[in-house]
């Protein structure tokens, strides 16, 4: 088996275990006791846990990394299980901040090396495909396991599922070192992009799964539906597929699936019944699964170096989705989380402007 594919394999075993059980952390959580304040401050520690991480200066084998990054993964699981006191939503939170550096760094920065830029936006959404995938299945499925057998459940198997992975990672024969700290100087052209990008996904990432819970409440409602939501993304994850090494003018359509991504984040804030915030956000699903592979390509073609610039794209999100959190807390304080939606669709809509007034010229 070739590196591509131990990775794919990795990808697969990691995005089945959040489609069943991290799905289900915000209704889990909310079901033992916390706050959606928590869930808000527990995401707002994920995006500062990575800094936390940079500080400590290490060189370090991406291969090594990579298994450290599952196994860090793997905890999170582990201390979803049982909750035996309120911080421990904490501890989840830097597990999450030690797999962002470790294992997300080191394998977009290997995957890049074994692509070309031929071939690299259609291998980009084969290496993304599998997430939207898992999600067309695996939600519906935790939600029946969830009303069976309870919500903990579902992280006893999201741990079993992750334990191969960390195995897997050291067979992968591509490997480089890896200097992690934070840079002195952030480059000027990839922090600035995804910064935006990170305050849009990152709002979503956190108030879609707490706005539904305010139509639904049922584990297996709440399931189905993210399982519909993982079936628009898949649907976009064929097409793009299909066409992405055939598109020409790749700027234009990443522009345009970021103007439409825009509009359906502001349609979702607008959503106040659950007929319209299902159309909305599932035609959000669907635009904005077309947009990360294509974000990422342009990102990795703005600079010949590829770890500096897998470095910085994780600075910029995790700046931008720290920033997105932000507005969706003080959204929340002010009675209306669907506000940070409306707030993030209006910041990203701006990412060609950004892009135009920083002069940036792919390679």
């Amino acid at each position: 088996m070739d590196d591509a594919k131990k990775m794919l394999l990795i990808q697969l075993f990691l995005s089945s275990a959040v489609a069943l059980g991290w799905t289900f952390f915000i209704p889990y959580t909310l079901s033992v006791g916390f706050s959606v304040l928590d869930i808000l401050l527990y995401a707002l520690v994920i995006w500062v846990s990575p800094f936390i991480v940079l500080s400590i200066k290490k060189t370090i084998d991406a291969r090594k990394a990579m298994s450290i990054g599952l196994f860090a993964r793997m905890l999170a699981f582990v201390l979803a299980i049982s909750f035996l006191f309120k911080e421990q939503i904490f501890l989840i939170s830097l597990m999450f901040g030690v797999m962002i550096i470790y294992f997300w760094l080191s394998i977009n920065t290997l995957y890049e090396k074994i692509t070309t830029k031929s071939n690299r936006a259609f291998r980009n959404s084969l290496f993304l495909f599998v997430w939207p995938f898992t999600r067309t299945i695996l939600p519906a499925v935790g939600g029946i396991l969830a009303s069976l057998y309870g919500y903990p459940s579902l992280f006893v198997i999201g741990t079993l599922l992750v334990l191969p992975t960390v195995f897997i990672a050291q067979t992968v024969k591509k490997t480089c070192n890896m200097h992690i700290s934070l840079p002195k100087h952030l480059n000027k052209h990839i922090v600035p992009l995804t910064f935006i990008e990170g305050v849009w996904n990152g709002t979503i990432w956190i108030t879609i799964g707490i706005i539904t819970l305010t139509f639904i409440t049922e584990p297996k409602h709440f399931g189905t539906f993210f399982s519909y939501l993982g079936l628009m993304g898949a649907a976009s994850s064929i097409l793009l597929g299909v066409f992405s090494d055939k598109i020409k003018r790749r700027l234009r359509f990443a522009f345009t699936i970021v103007a439409f991504s825009s509009l359906f984040t502001i349609l979702s804030s607008l959503s106040h019944t659950f007929y319209l915030w299902t159309v909305a956000t599932g035609f959000l699903f669907f635009f904005s699964n077309m947009t990360t592979p294509f974000l990422w390509t342009v990102i990795t073609e703005t600079t010949s170096k590829t770890f500096n610039a897998m470095l910085n794209r994780e600075i910029g999100l995790a700046l931008g989705r720290m920033f997105g959190t932000l507005i969706a807390i003080i959204s929340y304080l002010l009675g209306d989380l669907h506000l940070s939606l409306m707030i993030a669709g209006f910041i990203f809509i701006t990412y060609p402007l950004a892009f135009v007034l920083l002069r940036i010229h792919l390679i």
